[in-house]
């Protein structure tokens, strides 16, 4: 039999203090997500994010990213011939006006050189004259305005084109690491509804 004693100096005896307890499960660790943390307030599911299955140029498989830059010198057919059908590209067929040429071949991350295995010896001579010329007048038209878009832009990740935040609508303190233009999203939504 214990006695507890408390400081008025009254005594309560009690027998078999743990007989008397009732007797409770072990406490048993949680698993999984907290109940309740896909949903709101109210109950309904919250809507996720849409997550972009859209890749940046260098992530690109080799043979789409040769297509791409090859795209930006010659026809599309050629170029779908050249890297999947391994002909070769001849003078004729690469465009000699820089205007008409893509202002991404500028960008110092583009390793052009890829590319040279799908041109003859004079056509990768006319594509380097090409490249000379436009880097002399470097302008990164914005393709929405068309207007240079050397300052307030944001590039596509995808398509590497330079557009005004104005013109795509971002805000200026834009922190992703990556950003794709409305017109990839679009192009890369209509291949999965083709495939």
């Amino acid at each position: 039999m214990e006695i507890l004693e408390f400081e008025d100096d009254n005594a309560i005896r009690i027998d078999n203090l743990e007989d008397n307890l009732p007797h409770l499960p072990p406490r048993v660790p949680k698993r999984g997500r907290p109940k309740g943390k896909d949903k709101t307030v109210i109950g309904v599911p919250k809507k996720r994010k849409l997550t972009s299955k859209l890749l940046p140029f260098e992530e690109l498989p080799v043979d789409i990213r040769h297509y791409e830059m090859l795209r930006w010198f010659v026809d599309d057919g050629i170029a779908k011939s050249a890297v999947y059908e391994n002909k070769s590209v001849h003078e004729e067929y690469v465009e000699i006006v820089p205007e008409r040429v893509s202002n991404v071949i500028m960008d110092k991350a583009i390793a052009i050189d890829e590319i040279k295995c799908y041109l003859t010896e004079e056509s990768w001579l006319v594509i380097q004259q090409v490249i000379k010329m436009k880097k002399l007048t470097p302008t990164w038209i914005c393709p929405i305005c068309a207007k240079d878009a050397a300052t307030k832009s944001i590039c596509c990740n995808r398509c590497l084109e330079w557009s005004h935040f104005i013109c795509v609508r971002v805000n200026a303190n834009f922190k992703s690491k990556l950003w794709f233009c409305n017109f990839c999203k679009v192009s890369n939504t209509n291949l999965k509804n083709t495939t």
